[in-house]
């Protein structure tokens, strides 16, 4: 079993965490283009390293789970 991040979770625990962050937000903040949010949340595409590592870490701020591993899939 391999188990990768569920970027389409993550993303919606980000927006959800503060009815003001927008999918333009995360963007900003990851140094992407909404664009790509948009495509990490349909399950379109996974991040690069340092866009995964970048998401992971607004995450934790925005949910306040500085210590908690990030949403995970299952997949054969």
């Amino acid at each position: 079993m391999i188990r990768r991040i569920d970027w389409t979770q993550l993303i919606n625990d980000i927006l959800n965490s503060d009815r003001d962050i927008s999918i333009r937000f995360i963007a900003r903040k990851v140094g992407i283009n909404k664009s790509s949010i948009v495509r990490l949340r349909t399950c379109e595409s996974e991040p690069k390293y340092c866009t995964g590592e970048a998401l992971i870490k607004l995450w934790r701020r925005k949910t306040n789970q500085p210590k908690a591993n990030p949403p995970t899939l299952m997949r054969r």
